[in-house]
């Protein structure tokens, strides 16, 4: 289905999807199938079957045709011709089953064709499907019965099918139609020789039959192949095993048909011999293996030589013998051995080599050439092999848990768990040792032998098993006689076992092999015996079978831990009983005995006690009547039930009865009566009990179970302790014990047997709890023997040796603690009785000086308990049980660790309780950076802690000693302990409600209550975990990390201890911390809630010294926090008093004074305790700070200033007592000790007395002369004190001395004594002298007490204090102030200095305060004091707001607007936090300032403005429009205030000062920036030379080349690629163009066709000028800024360069960088130019600036012939450059260039045919803008500057006229464009054609390309209806953009002169003709070309495009 939309229009998504669902009609696909059904059968035709078939395949794939929908021609016709020829594409395939489906399928469509029947038939007869041959053609025959095809194929098939009748019947129907056809005659002579009767039966005598060979009709099968035998694996000859290869051919082959074939016994035998040879092979390697390393072991271990050969040669006759089962020889057989193999030696080698004696006697013994030829036999790899086993093995330990062990000595694998035993018994106490030997010998017990009972009842049992060899011959025997299959060598397999003899025992797995076969031989027998004829061979048979079957299988169900028999197994058994009991009366006695026994065995099995007492009674009928009866047996694991075991189990009945009832107490809880009836019956062990399976009495375990519950649940604790151990030792013994089928050394005990031992030590364990809680002494286990105890600690450290044998494997045989946990209970128990008794000494503190034993030996208990965590931890099981072992370790050794004294081993304690504490609870943490070395990972998961477990690690990791508030941070908590305390937090119970808990501090804390209440109803935390919170407090105030955490940790440590000292004290600090906070982050502050604050301050250190009086550092602390909050509250006052309510000002004044005078009381305070307690020897002598700060507040009081310098003095003096000597330079991240503050001392002496004389000076009040006298002397004494003298730059001594004559210089060598005369005597005593009248002069003079005298000793001193340290911003700030201020000592220069002085400015002494101000930050390197005694909070950002104050004001008095607004713009937006230098209220008020002293400092700049220079050069002007400038980008609104004021000077230079207000912005903007482009062309004039007109071409102005680059030994080339250049720097220039140019690369994207060849055709260019400017983009990337602006290339250039760069291939990134780097060095240049004259208007002048000035003046100059002339910049610049260099045209010749305008050199402006063909719906349009010529005179100057162009555009210097459109090359038309681009809708436009600029003297105006909005792309309708009213519209724009885009146009046509642009001699065209001008031409007075005005009234930007060279200023 077709859709038709717009290109441009994009569908929805549900549109779409719509579209995607839609289904084709039936009649649409109906369509398509016969279209596929024709084109197959035209493939059909062409042969080609393989395509046919595919076409039909997809019809049949199709929907239609599967349901079988659709119209009368596809159901039938379609779908018949379809499937028949398919199905003759598939015979011709061969693939007969496919061809046979579908002529099947087109045989249920139609079937009346013979043709597909036939086919069919075909196919089906290929397949052998006769029976469908026959169908199919008997179908065809009924079709058309003339088919003779079908008829003649009929024939055979029904013969094929032995339808012998129908063959007759097809034979007479084709011989009615051939009489001679031979085929019939031949089938139906057939018929009839084989079945004569069958021609009777057709009554066909009369046929005669012929003799045929066709085919035979009797065919035999052939004979099957002979299946193979079954076969298995017989893994020896003995019964056993020859019983089991039965039962594994019978298990391999049930179920299947195979089992009835007989066995292969044969290949069985031979199976057997293979894989024997093969292990004795295997053997012999192994065990010449083992020989080689004994002998290497015999070799190694350094044994003598003929020892060692005597060894080897012993070890290898004993491997021998071992393999081939024969004794070793005896010693008297080895001697015969020996002299045997002598004399044979002698013989041989006297027979050898008779002559060669001497070399018999060289040679070595036989023996040893017999050991060493061993050797030479050995392979190789064994021997490699076992070297590397030995390396191996020798460099692992034997115990990685016994640290202590060195040994290296492992022996075999085995021997490694005995080695760990002996490791774990050395820790054993020797009381516990006992029971070592005899356990040895209990764990490997000697085969159980049958009872006396079993004894008495068989006959002696005397011969034993039948020998290996019998055996292996009777098992040959059998499988050579036997054969048959599997159930039948079953039977005779029991045949042969009841033949043996009855007195040869059987094994317990003979006879389980002899139950299953007999239970397997049992289920496939169904023979019944004969009951009346017992002597029948074969029930004979059966009875023997039967009795011993049976006998068997109840042996195996009777067996402990045996399964319970199944259903059909006893109904089996039932029955063969019951057929033995109706054979009883006949057999013999020792017949009727088994048959009774079996059943009396076979009802206690299944339970049946009624069926046991009658077989009871029968029994002892029997016996009564047979009292002699003996019955052999050989299965000895049968219990035969004889008269002494009916007596015994007769007479235990009623025993038994009385012990079934134990099941019933037990399950009621009646435990006690439990223990009653268990004591006597344990007790008496001789009472025999059946066992559990055959009686509901539980056996004796199950006893002694019950009875160790019951003393349990019966607090009989010590008893049941008792029989636990005992009964855990039977059942480990029976565990451990190895059997007849156990292979190795030890036995694997199985999950089962593991949880019963659990249980026993679970139990034990429970016990020693309750005698714990009983207090019965659960160390010494009750009343446990030590007899039992050493053997239960034998049998733990058994189960010990178990866990730990194998260290590599990760998984325990018994995953459970409690081994270790109750050894080490033994252990303690045991200790503590032969450990003598210490006496404790619990007061006795722990010496410092003591040392720790680092090797002290640990006791042997608490060395298991580390070996049992070393051990467990490598398999990853020591948190196993929820980390009980771990947590027991924990329990005893913290209370070890908590103790004192601690004993010697506490280190190796710790260090394993630090591990256990890491494996439990990952403390520390494993993600920590660095855990302790002495950890080890586990690899085992961390346990979820608990609030009782934790509270025992807060016991361990508490400090023995809190530490207080002002210790040292080392004396608090750790980091990792801190963690972990948080975790205790987190679980501590709701019950203490925490949270409800810091709620009532905090009210308390901040004022809301007045008492901390409702604690007393919370429950609170254990005593000795009062301290975490406090703990967690200390740590994190003393980090500085969190103060509001450790404010909310102090504040719940006072809800448990409401009288902590350390917790009011630090919260206090902490507080207070907090408060300086917030008075130094220079925010808006709420003076009513810093109140509230300050208060709970206030209330914290009360309370603190409340409880502790004492603590000067507190005091002092209290002191410095009331002295700033009472900062604080004065400059609230004095800065915010207009925003406070009237409450809140009386109070915050009633604040003020009492935090100064509680200020006064602490330090006051503070220094009585110090007079009255003295200073500790390690604290430092605060004293001084006490005495500054009391000065500083009576200062603040107002008392009399000589009163405070005393206590300045004072502070000196206790400075001096700590020793200082002030640095000559002060290091602000490293100051040394005291030197800052002695500094700040210094300088609030000077500071303050400077104030005082300011203050009076202000006041005009004098001050009394013995005030000034007391100043001088503490000027004096503080200038002359030793701490500020040693260092000093001068001295300081000449400050306070008036001598006439300077120090002389001492003589380097000294006159000597000799030396004098009596002139040098006479001028000593002249000095001597004069210094004398000196003194006193200078003391008797008054002059130096006077103000200026003073004031200047002030200001020598802060000059001290700045070259100390030049951070001190303070006295920067005080001097600057005081030359600012003082009316006698005013100094605009030096306050300047102060301020502004560089940071590398070497006229000043030191840098100003905003020296190192940055354009966007005014407090750059301004920092603030690093000492906080001396940096009060908030009075940093107080003191920067004052000096930025004074600064407005002296940049106000220069005036200085720059800066100014500079500053307001830096201020106008609250800066981010690490850039805040003010208050919040300050930096608003500083702006509003700033703003008003501008306005004053602008006003200032127009009163003093003279008005006639302004008019000739407006410089002052222009600096007021470049801040209007700065404004209007930087605070856009805020420029109208320095508007007014420029609208003011503009009106004063243009005398309309009385119609002022009528000026428009726009005027004034004009002019400033017409004015700002005349200057820049007078900044820097050049020459101008004009040519003729030549030939009929426009004349052009030639530029000479000056740059480096070009010379006079240039070639050609180089003034091609230069004018090369200079076009496409005008191109460049070219604003519309470069519009056009990214209009286009804007739609290129959308454009998939587009090219750059394609945008460049658009825009009027062609391949060669694409390839012109990637030459010219390739160039100038490698030259300098300097170079680009020699040749006018300017930044604007470079950045419409960058955006086109992608047209070339170029990087626009690598463009821009470069056009960024030239617009930095044209603003360079331009500041240069600008700043020198506003710098010479200015009136502040200075000596730089007139050497600045003469300078500009030599360089305008003109500079001789023949000489280069540099211009020396007037400013310091960041790229420092040359201007080119000047030279006459009459002296030098040089290459000239000429500037080509135009894009190509070839003739340009075609027609646009072809251009406007391609743009038909691009958005693009061509217009024809009209210019009119420029009229160029070449003798008049011009007055103005010439007209300006638009931004970007060329300057209108010496240009030919460019029309606004773009420059077209001459190209072919190219009417496929529109088809390339059809999304672009193009407007055809009348075709111009234009002539090349250098052929004709006029240009004809150029199309212009215009680009459509984005709306109207693709509506051609839409785009031409709106064009008239776009061209108005942008009419009216380009008027109104025409000012502002002609602000520059002056400028860049005069930095063109100012840069020197080079010319050339090749003229440039111009449009009209008209008087030439002189190719020489003198230059002007301002270098400014001669250009007419155009009759236009007012310049447009596109009206004239005159050729310049110009840098373009952003």
């Amino acid at each position: 289905m077709f859709r038709i939309c717009a290109l441009n229009e994009s569908s929805s998504e549900a549109e779409s999807d719509t579209e995607q669902t839609q289904v084709e009609t039936r009649e649409a696909q109906e369509a398509h199938l016969l279209d596929l059904y024709n084109s197959a059968l035209q493939q059909l035709v062409k042969n080609n079957k393989t395509a046919a078939k595919t076409s039909l395949l997809k019809i049949t794939t199709s929907s239609l045709f599967q349901t079988g929908e659709g119209s009368e021609q596809i159901q039938k016709t379609l779908r018949y011709n379809v499937h028949k020829n398919l199905g003759e594409c598939f015979m011709d395939e061969s693939d007969f089953a496919k061809a046979e489906d579908h002529f099947f399928e087109a045989s249920q469509l139609d079937r009346t064709d013979v043709t597909l029947w036939f086919q069919l038939a075909s196919a089906s007869v290929k397949l052998g499907n006769f029976c469908n041959v026959r169908g199919a053609l008997e179908e065809g025959l009924a079709c058309s019965p003339n088919h003779w095809p079908c008829l003649e194929n009929l024939i055979t098939v029904s013969f094929k099918l032995c339808d012998n009748y129908g063959c007759l019947c097809y034979c007479a129907a084709a011989l009615e139609r051939d009489p001679t056809n031979q085929k019939a005659i031949e089938y139906k002579s057939k018929v009839y020789l084989e079945m004569p009767f069958l021609q009777i039966e057709m009554k066909d005598q009369d046929f005669v039959p012929i003799p045929v060979e066709r085919e035979v009709y009797s065919y035999l099968p052939p004979e099957p192949p002979l299946r193979p035998g079954l076969h298995a694996p017989i893994e020896s000859l003995t019964l056993q095993g020859l019983g089991e290869f039965l039962l594994t051919i019978y298990e391999k082959y049930a179920g299947t048909d195979d089992i009835i074939i007989l066995v292969d016994t044969a290949k069985v035998l031979e199976d057997l011999k293979t894989r024997t040879r093969e292990r004795e092979e295997a053997k012999i390697k192994v065990s010449v293996q083992n020989l080689v390393e004994e002998m290497m072991d015999i070799i190694e271990s350094g044994e003598k030589e003929v020892d060692g050969d005597e060894i080897c040669d012993t070890i290898m006759e004993e491997i021998l013998c071992h393999m081939f089962g024969v004794e070793p020889l005896t010693e008297e057989e080895k001697v015969v051995k020996e002299i045997v193999l002598e004399l044979i030696s002698d013989s041989v080698e006297k027979g050898v080599a008779p002559a060669s004696k001497k070399k018999c006697v060289i040679l070595p013994p036989k023996t040893k050439k017999k050991h060493f030829s061993i050797f030479d036999e050995i392979p190789e790899e064994l021997l490699e092999k076992r070297r590397s086993c030995r390396n191996v093995l020798a460099s692992q330990p034997v115990s990685l848990a016994a640290s202590t062990d060195t040994s290296c000595d492992v022996g075999a694998s085995k021997g490694t768990s005995s080695t760990q035993r002996e490791l774990l018994a050395n820790f054993l106490p020797s009381t516990l040792l006992t029971m070592s030997s005899s356990l040895k010998t209990v764990s490997t017990p000697a085969p159980s032998k049958p009872s006396s009972v079993s004894r008495a009842i068989f006959a002696p049992i005397t011969t034993p098993w039948i020998s290996a060899e019998i055996e292996a011959e009777l098992v040959t025997n059998f499988l050579n006689t036997k054969s048959g299959h599997p159930v039948d060598l079953m039977r005779e397999y029991l045949g042969v076992m009841y033949l043996l003899d009855f007195t040869m025992p059987w094994s317990r797995e003979l006879v389980k092999v002899v139950a299953k076969v007999y239970e397997t031989w049992r289920m496939h027998w169904g023979y019944e015996l004969e009951h009346d004829k017992p002597e029948e061979p074969l029930t004979m048979e059966c009875l023997r079978y039967y009795i011993q079957g049976n006998e068997c299988l109840l042996v195996v169900y009777q067996e402990e831990g045996a399964q319970e028999m199944e259903e059909n197994l006893k109904q089996q058994m039932w029955r063969d009983l019951n057929d033995l009991n109706l054979m009883f009366s006949y057999l013999p006695i020792e017949l009727r005995v088994r048959i009774r026994s079996l059943r009396f065995h076979y009802y206690n099995l299944i339970g049946d006690d009624e069926e046991v007492e009658w077989e009871t009674r029968y029994l002892s009928d029997l016996y009564e009547q047979f009292p002699d009866a003996w019955v052999p047996h050989p299965i000895i694991q049968y219990k035969m039930v004889t008269s002494q075991f009916l007596t015994s189990y007769i007479s235990n009945l009623s025993k038994a009865k009385e012990l079934e009832e134990l099941n019933h107490y037990y399950d009621d809880g009646k435990y006690q009566e439990i223990v009653t009836l268990l004591s006597e019956t344990l007790d008496n062990s001789s009472i025999m009990t059946p066992s559990k399976d055959c009686s509901k009495t539980p056996d004796r375990e199950s006893q002694i179970d019950i009875f160790i519950e019951s003393l349990f649940y019966c607090k009989q604790y010590e008893k049941c302790l008792v029989w636990l151990e005992a009964a855990f030792n039977s059942e480990l013994l029976k565990a451990t014990s190895l059997t007849e089928h156990d292979s190795g050394d030890t036995k694997e005990l199985s999950k089962y047997e593991w949880d019963t031992l659990d249980s026993y030590l679970n139990t034990m364990e429970s016990c020693l709890e309750g005698l714990e809680c009983e207090r019965k002494n659960p160390e010494q286990f009750g009343q446990l023997p030590l007899s039992s105890a050493a053997r239960l600690a034998q049998n733990l450290l058994t189960i010990i040796a178990r866990q730990v044998e194998d260290p590599t494997n990760p998984e325990l045989c018994y995953s459970s603690s409690l081994p270790w946990i109750l050894l080490h209970k033994l252990m303690v128990w045991q200790e503590k009785l032969l450990l003598p008794s210490v006496p404790s000494v619990p007061d006795r503190p722990a010496s410092p000086d003591s040392c720790i034993d680092l090797d002290a030996e640990l006791p042997g208990s608490l060395s298991l308990l580390c070996s049992a965590h070393n051990y467990l931890g490598q398999k990853a099981a020591c948190t196993l049980e929820h980390g009980k072992l771990l947590n027991y370790l924990v329990d005893v050794f913290v209370p070890i660790l908590t103790t004192h004294p601690l004993p010697d081993y506490s280190e190796q304690v710790k260090t394993a309780l630090d591990q256990a504490v890491y494996c439990l609870y990952a403390h520390p943490s494993k993600k920590s950076k660095a855990p302790p070395r002495h950890l080890t990972d586990h690899n085992v998961s961390q346990l979820g802690l608990t609030w009782p477990r934790a509270l025992v690690l807060y016991r361990y990791v508490r400090p023995a000693k809190l530490p207080e508030h002002d210790d040292v941070k080392t004396l608090s908590i750790t980091a990792d302990t801190e963690n972990l305390l948080r975790r205790i937090v987190a679980l501590v119970p709701d019950s203490v409600q925490v949270e409800k808990r810091k709620q009532v501090a905090m009210d308390y804390l901040t004022g809301k209550t007045h008492k901390m209440r409702k604690l007393s109803k919370l429950k609170s935390l254990p005593d000795d975990a009062k301290d975490l919170f406090y703990l967690l407090a200390d740590y994190t105030f003393k980090s500085n990390s969190d103060m509001e955490n450790a404010i909310k940790y102090y504040a719940i440590d006072l809800t448990f201890n409401r009288d902590r000292f350390d917790s009011w004290a630090a919260l206090a600090l902490a507080q207070g911390s907090k408060m300086d906070s917030k008075l130094n982050c220079c925010q808006l502050l709420v003076p009513q809630k810093m109140l509230s604050e300050i208060e709970s301050v206030e209330m914290c250190y009360k309370e603190c010294l409340r409880i502790n009086d004492k603590n000067s550092n507190l005091w002092i602390e209290f002191g410095n926090f009331c002295y700033s909050i009472h900062s604080y509250i004065s400059r609230t006052l004095n800065n915010n008093a207009e925003n406070l309510n009237f409450e809140t000002f009386e109070k915050l004044e009633k604040k003020k004074e009492e935090f100064l005078k509680l200020a006064l009381h602490n330090y006051e305070k503070t220094l009585q305790i110090f007079d009255r307690d003295g200073i500790h020897e390690n604290d430092v002598d605060e004293r001084w700070l006490l005495f500054f700060m009391i000065g500083k507040i009576k200062e603040k009081q107002g008392v009399e200033l000589i009163s405070c310098l005393d206590f300045y003095i004072k502070s000196i003096g206790y400075l001096r007592k700590n020793e200082i000597i002030m640095p000559r330079k002060i290091n602000y991240n490293n100051p040394q000790d005291f030197s800052i503050e002695a500094l700040e001392v210094y300088y609030r002496i000077h500071g303050s007395i400077l104030k005082a004389i300011a203050k009076a000076e202000k006041e005009k009040k004098a001050l009394p002369d013995e005030i000034c006298r007391k100043y001088y002397e503490v000027l004096k004494t503080t200038q002359l004190d030793e701490i500020y003298t040693t260092n000093s730059p001068k001295p300081k001594l000449d400050r306070f001395s008036n001598k006439r004559k300077l120090a002389r210089v001492e003589d380097s060598s000294k006159v000597t004594r000799q030396d004098e005369t009596s002139t040098t005597i006479m001028r000593d005593v002249l000095e001597v002298v004069d210094t004398m009248i000196d003194d006193i002069e200078f003391t008797n003079d008054s002059t130096k007490y006077n103000l200026d005298n003073l004031s200047k000793l002030c200001l020598a001193g802060l000059e001290d204090v700045v070259f100390h340290f030049f951070h001190h911003f303070k006295a920067l700030y005080r001097m600057a102030h005081f030359y600012h201020t003082s009316s006698s000592f005013k100094n605009p220069m030096k306050v300047k200095q102060l301020l502004l002085a560089g940071l590398s400015d070497k006229s000043a002494s030191c840098p100003g305060l905003f020296g190192g101000r940055k354009p966007n930050l005014i407090f750059n390197e301004v920092w603030r004091i690093p000492v906080t005694e001396i940096d009060r909070p908030g009075s940093f950002a107080n003191h920067c707001g004052k000096a930025l104050i004074l600064l407005l004001d002296v940049l106000k008095g220069i005036p200085d607007v720059n800066t100014l607004v500079e500053i307001i713009v830096q201020l106008r937006k609250p800066p981010s936090e690490e850039n805040k230098f003010l208050h919040e209220s300050d930096r608003q008020e500083i702006v509003t300032v700033a703003s008003t002293f501008l306005n004053t400092a602008l006003r200032t700049i127009r009163e003093k403005t003279d008005i006639e220079k302004e008019r000739r050069k407006p410089v002052e002007t222009l600096e007021v429009y470049k801040l209007h400038q700065k404004l209007a980008k930087l605070w856009p609104g805020k420029e109208k205030d320095i508007f007014v004021h420029l609208r003011d000077m503009y009106a004063a230079i243009k005398n309309k000062e009385v119609e002022k207000e009528k000026i428009t912005e726009s005027e004034v903007m004009r002019f400033c920036s017409t004015e700002t482009g005349r200057l820049r062309a007078l900044a820097n004039p050049k020459p101008v030379v004009t040519s003729q007109r030549l030939g009929g071409q426009a004349g052009g102005v030639a530029v000479s080349v000056a740059s480096s680059g070009v010379g006079q030994g240039a070639d050609k080339e180089v003034g091609t690629s230069l004018s090369s250049w200079q076009q496409w720097g005008q191109i460049l220039a070219d604003q519309q163009r470069m519009l056009q140019f990214q209009s286009l690369l804007a739609m290129s994207s959308s454009l998939p066709n587009m090219t750059p060849k394609d945008m460049a055709a658009f825009c009027g260019l062609v391949e060669t000028d694409l390839v012109g400017l990637a030459a010219y983009t390739s160039n100038i990337s490698t030259l300098s800024p300097s170079s680009l602006a020699s040749m006018g290339i300017t930044s604007s250039q470079l950045s419409s360069l960058a955006q086109i760069a992608s047209l070339t291939g170029a990087n626009p990134q690598t463009i821009a960088g470069q056009a960024k780097k030239q617009a930095q060095f044209e603003q360079e240049y331009l500041r240069h130019l600008i700043g020198g004259a506003a710098s010479s208007s200015s009136s502040m002048t200075t000596t730089s600036t007139h050497q600045k000035t003469s300078i500009t003046q030599k360089t305008n100059q003109t500079p001789k012939q023949g000489q280069k002339t540099p211009i020396s910049l007037p400013v310091k610049q960041t790229v420092q450059f040359k201007t080119k260099q000047q030279q006459q045209m009459q002296a030098v010749q040089k290459k000239n260039l000429t500037k080509v305008v135009g894009l190509s050199s070839k003739s340009s402006s075609p027609t646009l045919s072809s251009v406007a063909h391609k743009l038909s719906s691009s958005g693009v349009t061509i217009s024809k803008p009209t210019t009119g010529p420029v009229q160029i005179t070449g003798t008049k100057p011009i007055s103005s500057i010439p007209k300006p162009q638009a931004r970007n555009t060329p300057s209108p210097v010496v240009r030919s006229s460019l029309p606004q459109g773009i420059s077209i090359t001459k190209q072919p038309k190219n009417p496929n464009l529109a088809k390339k681009f059809p999304h672009l809708n193009i407007t055809s436009l009348d075709q111009t054609t234009t002539s090349t600029l250098q052929s004709r003297p006029s240009v004809s105006p150029k199309p212009g390309l215009s680009v459509k909005p984005s709306s109207q792309l693709l509506k051609p309708a839409a785009a031409q209806a709106g064009m008239a009213g776009m061209s108005q519209a942008q009419k009216t724009q380009n008027q109104k953009n025409s000012d502002a885009k002609n602000k520059l146009a002056l400028f860049k046509a005069q930095m063109k002169k100012t840069l020197n642009i080079p010319g050339g001699s090749k003229k440039s065209p111009l449009p009209t003709a008209g008087p030439s001008r002189p190719a020489t031409a003198p230059p002007k007075q301002n270098n400014v070309a001669v250009v007419k005005k155009k009759p236009q009234p007012k310049p447009k930007p596109s009206g004239e495009d005159c050729e310049v060279i110009c840098i373009d200023i952003d």
